[in-house]
């Protein structure tokens, strides 16, 4: 039983050594797949591009049935 516990944490630990140093995706809205030195940079020179999504808040209601609604905040989000 112990040589199949440790055969099998062998085969777990075997998926650890997976590391790639390129990233796979092009970069797209926002950061995304950019490394962490050109974040770093992009902060450092003030060239984050930050999205501030639009919230709106409902205020809580009853609906024609007797529902109440509890108050929350909704995102909006911007059409291109």
């Amino acid at each position: 039983m112990r040589n199949k516990s440790i055969i099998l944490l062998g085969l777990t630990l075997c998926g650890c050594n997976n590391y790639a140093e390129t990233f796979d995706c092009k970069p797209g809205i926002g950061v995304g797949c950019q490394s962490l030195s050109t974040v770093n940079q992009m902060v450092e020179e003030d060239k984050l591009p930050i999205h501030q999504p639009r919230k709106v808040w409902i205020a809580g209601y009853e609906d024609e049935e007797g529902n109440y609604h509890e108050p929350k905040y909704i995102e909006l989000e911007e059409q291109k």
